[in-house]
C-alpha cells in the first residue's frame, strides 16, 4: 500500500501483471486455444493476482475498481473472443462471473463466516465480530 492508503500503487502493479500475461497470451497465439483452455489460463494465471489480497480491495478508491474490472472484461474478452466494442455484460450473467466489486465483498463475506462461524482462522477476528 501506498503513504496514502489509496491503493494506487498496489493496483498499479496488479494491472501491469495482468496485462503483462494476457498481452503474452495473445503474442503467443492464445485465441487459437479452445474456450476451455483460455479459461483455464485465466483462471490459473491471472485470476489469483486479481484476487490478491482481495480483503484489502474494499477500501480502495472507485476509480481503482474500475481499473480491476478493466483487467476482468479483458479476461472475458479474451476466454470468448469478443471485440473490443462487443458487449460482454451478458457474458458475465451466461457463465456466472461476479464483477470485481461484488466478488471481493463476497470473497470479504467469506472471510468474516469462516472467522465468526466456523471459527476458523485468527481468533481476535472472531472476538471483535461477535
Amino acid at each position: 500500500m501506498d503513504q496514502c492508503l489509496t491503493g494506487d500503487l498496489w493496483v498499479k502493479e496488479i494491472c501491469k501483471k495482468s496485462f503483462a500475461l494476457l498481452n503474452r497470451f495473445y503474442g503467443c497465439g492464445g485465441m487459437w486455444l479452445p474456450v476451455r483452455a483460455r479459461r483455464a489460463l485465466v483462471n490459473a494465471l491471472v485470476m489469483p493476482v486479481l484476487d490478491y489480497g482481495n480483503v484489502l480491495h474494499s477500501g480502495i478508491l472507485a476509480i481503482n475498481k474500475r481499473k480491476l474490472q478493466r483487467i476482468q472484461n479483458y479476461c472475458m474478452r479474451f476466454v470468448y473472443a469478443k471485440g473490443r466494442r462487443e458487449s460482454i455484460r451478458q457474458l458475465y450473467a451466461e457463465n456466472e462471473v461476479m464483477p470485481v466489486n461484488v466478488r471481493h465483498d463476497w470473497l470479504l463475506l467469506g472471510v468474516f463466516y469462516k472467522a465468526v462461524v466456523k471459527q476458523i482462522g485468527l481468533q481476535y477476528i472472531a472476538e471483535k465480530l461477535t
